[in-house]
This record gives structure tokens, sequence and C-alpha cells, in this order.
């Protein structure tokens, strides 16, 4: 039995080559990932009520962005969409 050919990013990590473009754009969506984590988690200032709901907008755009470049990570690195998994 043939062993399942292992997706680019992952044969790139396992290479240990460090400089390839799958492993660069996996570091910024990674490095991505962790800054819009960070700014969801930070306290809101602001007590007006607009600026409450324009911030709750703002939160759950960099939630779906963090869901989105997530997903992205796990397919390159397992060469399986989640839903497959």
């Amino acid at each position: 039995m043939d062993a399942p050919e292992l997706p680019e990013l992952t044969r790139q990590i396992f290479m240990g080559n460090g400089h390839s473009p799958e492993i660069r754009r996996a570091e910024k969506l990674f490095k991505r990932c962790m800054e819009n984590i960070s700014a969801v988690q930070q306290p809101r200032v602001s007590t007006d009520q607009t600026d409450f709901k324009a911030d709750q907008e703002e939160r759950r755009k960099i939630e779906f962005e963090i869901l989105a470049d997530a997903i992205e990570l796990f397919i390159g690195l397992t060469g399986v969409h989640p839903h497959e998994a």
C-alpha cells in the first residue's frame, strides 16, 4: 500500500525548507491569526451604544478572518478540507 502524498506545505516543513513560499505564507497566516486573536480579546473602551454595535461588528469581521486563516492553514497542512476530516 502506497503512502499518501503529503501536502506541499507539510512536505516543506518536514524538509526543513523555511524559505519556501508555502512556509512563508503559512507563517504570515499564523501571525495574522495571533494578532487578530489579540485584537478581539482587548476590552471594549467606549460605553456609547452606537460605538458598542460598531465594535461588535468589527469583532465579528475579525473573528471571521481568524476562522478563514485557520481553515486555510488546516487545509495547507493536511491537504483535507475540515468538512472532509
